[in-house]
């Protein structure tokens, strides 16, 4: 699937999809590495992936981290399960799950509670879902769409202001 396929750029014009991409990517890349402990604001983090530039008085590692962001493969952390988390989400056409630092202690709570419930990995359960403890995470994750989905929203009014 190509990027422009997503189904939350269907019907807008190629600059509103840009901006929107811009936005997710922004927030995207803000959320997950401040959930990690990133000190760069919403702000930075765009002026970073934006310019390439560092933001003075910052940790060199936030601006890598930033950076890297999309090559979270050797870090081994939760920025990598969040990026996998989102391969499903992208390849049924639709945005990533942005989540805000605001909402890590939620989200934190979600995956330890499903962690401290379903036990240990061991065959033959290993890393299956239980669905029956998934609902508090669910409920994290829709909440947390939230966000995506008025950005969408706000591009597609934008589109029919510009059919007027």
């Amino acid at each position: 699937m190509h990027i422009n396929d997503l189904k939350a750029f269907a019907g807008l014009d190629p600059d509103l999809r840009r901006a929107l991409l811009a936005q997710v990517r922004d927030l995207w890349t803000h959320g997950s590495t401040a959930l990690e402990g990133n000190t760069l604001t919403l702000g930075e983090t765009k002026f970073v992936i934006e310019e390439g530039l560092t933001v003075s008085g910052k940790p060199l590692k936030d601006h890598q981290e930033v950076m890297g962001h999309a090559r979270a493969i050797w870090d081994g952390n939760g920025r990598m399960a969040r990026l996998l988390a989102s391969v499903p989400i992208l390849r049924s056409g639709h945005l990533p799950l942005v989540i805000d630092v605001k909402d890590r202690k939620r989200y934190i709570d979600s995956i330890a509670e499903y962690q401290l419930a379903a036990g240990p990995l061991r065959p033959p359960g290993g890393v299956w879902p239980r669905p029956e403890l998934e609902a508090p995470f669910r409920d994290f994750c829709r909440d947390a769409y939230a966000a995506t989905r008025a950005l969408v929203a706000q591009a597609q009014v934008q589109q029919a202001q510009r059919m007027r």
